[in-house]
């Protein structure tokens, strides 16, 4: 196979650190996402808390010194958004998410081309009003070019531990994790833009956590032209794990579901081990059944994967390494991808992220793979 080489520049401008969660953060004790975020499944808007932890121990440069645009903290319960230009209430918390790509590849003929691409623009808002609080973010759907929610929910907080939520979000699966186009996500129908209408229960302790989610409905994707692509998803999921010395999380998920062509059954164990205040290791591996309504045989069962091991070289620089499989059915040896990537990821700032990532997909059988390459920003003031 010959091998292509794709060069993906990626700015994204974040009004918020709040579309990603950062599951690497388990290594300081934060096995729960609930700490730093609204949604119990983490990603979202951030609390109070979580600013304040984006600064003090996620960033290279935080906590409250001052800097060129201005303190980059106050004190607790007045952290500030946008540098201070929005000072919100303490029971409104703010953010949003705007995604710039930018992709410079290498055409068939030897030539290059270039696409600068509007992946997302959302404002993201939360409001608390004792138990209950009302999530949703706006923006503008770049594929149907239309203005569009891309997830709204109400949570409401049935006592310290248990909450329901009712709304369009991600039901709770694996590992919550800001890549979106890995095998765990995108290789099992999960991309970003697949939020579904769902009804959950979590139940988050100190020591473990479980959701159930209902699956309702997951919306039909519009493109441009009017063309219709995703297929409309319902089903239920389940997720449970423990935490073990504040710093390791363990546990196991399972889905099934349907859309109008596949009927779907997904499970397996996943785990994020902080070895050491600097060395996360996550893994998550998801036996799946993918049968099509239109063939009358059982392909039978496949395996996805996602593994990463993250080492913090000082406060904020991360190096990483990653190895993902995709066989959707181990009865054909042919159907497969094996994808190995490594990179470098940095948070000089509690609004500022830096990433480069280099990846190999070699599908099964093959002499060579594809080779591509992304550099990635984040600003969220």
């Amino acid at each position: 196979m010959k091998t292509k080489i794709l060069f993906s520049v990626v700015g994204t401008l974040l009004l918020s650190a709040t579309a990603h969660a950062f599951p690497e953060m388990v290594r300081h004790g934060y096995a729960a996402c609930v700490t730093c975020h609204v949604s119990p499944d983490g990603g979202g808007v951030l609390t109070w808390y979580g600013r304040e932890i984006s600064g003090a121990a996620l960033s290279t440069w935080g906590g409250r010194e001052k800097s060129y645009w201005g303190p980059e903290q106050k004190e607790h319960h007045e952290t500030f958004f946008a540098w201070d230009l929005i000072t919100p209430p303490e029971w409104l918390l703010l953010g949003g998410d705007v995604r710039l790509n930018r992709i410079q590849y290498r055409t068939q003929d030897g030539g290059s081309a270039s696409r600068l691409i509007l992946m997302q623009a959302d404002l993201e808002a939360a409001a608390k009003f004792k138990k209950l609080t009302i999530d949703a973010t706006i923006g503008r759907d770049e594929n149907a070019r239309e203005i569009f929610s891309r997830r709204h929910f109400l949570k409401y907080q049935l006592n310290n531990r248990t909450t329901v939520r009712f709304g369009k979000f991600f039901h709770a699966y694996g590992i919550r994790m800001p890549e979106h186009a890995v095998s765990t996500k995108r290789g099992l129908g999960w991309d970003q833009g697949s939020e579904s209408y769902n009804i959950e229960g979590a139940l988050v302790d100190s020591n473990y956590d479980v959701f159930l989610t209902a699956l309702l409905s997951r919306p039909e994707t519009k493109g441009q032209n009017g063309m219709v692509f995703g297929e409309d998803e319902s089903g239920f999921s389940a997720r449970a794990s423990t935490f073990l010395a504040e710093k390791y999380k363990i546990g196991a998920s399972f889905f099934t579901g349907s859309t109008k062509s596949t009927d779907k059954t997904i499970l397996g164990p996943f785990a994020m081990l902080g070895f050491t205040p600097h060395f996360t290791v996550l893994s998550e591996f998801d036996f799946t059944n993918l049968k099509l309504k239109s063939v009358t045989k059982d392909p039978g069962w496949g395996l996805v994967s996602f593994n990463k091991a993250d080492y913090e070289l000082i406060q904020g620089l991360h190096a990483f390494a990653t190895y993902e499989t995709y066989r959707p059915a181990f009865s054909d040896s042919t159907s497969g991808v094996n994808t190995l990537g490594a990179g470098l990821q940095w948070f000089p700032r509690p609004h500022f992220e830096l990433q480069t990532v280099w990846k190999n997909d070699k599908p099964v059988g093959a002499t060579e793979g594809s080779h591509y390459f992304f550099l990635m920003a984040h600003f969220y003031p």
